[in-house]
């Protein structure tokens, strides 16, 4: 009886430790890159000129302020929307205000990239936003995988 006993414990003991490592391995294969991973949010070494760089940082800078700026606006106008006093004239401004902020944020990133585009030599732009499209393509597998 007693070594009946053992035995069973000792095979649900042994299947809860492969269900532990196959959930492990299937988590380490689906997480998203870590931030300092060459595959992550920092952008490789592309021995770009230091000017270049300095192009690529200040634009970036001036994205993320922009983002900033349309994300007030954003929260501006769902607080219009669950307002008391709300008003249909106010909320139709404040989005118009919003969808403005967005072209200028998107038109100034345009604008930057071409600027840096035309300080590049035409491998470095292959490499450089070939990269850019592929991350874009992984962020949003990602992101689909970790909805569901």
């Amino acid at each position: 009886m007693k070594k009946t006993i053992l035995y069973t414990i000792l095979l649900i003991s042994i299947s809860f430790n492969a269900a532990f490592i196959v959930s492990t391995i299937i988590h380490i294969k689906n997480r998203p890159p870590h931030p300092g991973h060459p595959d992550g949010f920092e952008f490789r070494d592309h021995h770009h000129p230091p000017r270049l760089d300095k192009m690529m940082e200040e634009g970036k800078h001036e994205a993320r302020q922009r983002m900033i700026e349309y994300r007030k606006q954003k929260r501006e106008f769902m607080k219009e929307l669950v307002s008391e006093n709300f008003s249909p004239e106010k909320a139709r401004y404040i989005f118009q205000q919003g969808l403005n902020i967005q072209a200028e944020m998107e038109k100034s990133i345009g604008e930057h990239l071409i600027t840096i585009r035309s300080e590049m030599t035409a491998e470095q732009a292959k490499e450089f936003f070939n990269e850019r499209f592929n991350k874009k393509i992984r962020d949003n597998k990602n992101k689909r995988r970790n909805r569901k």
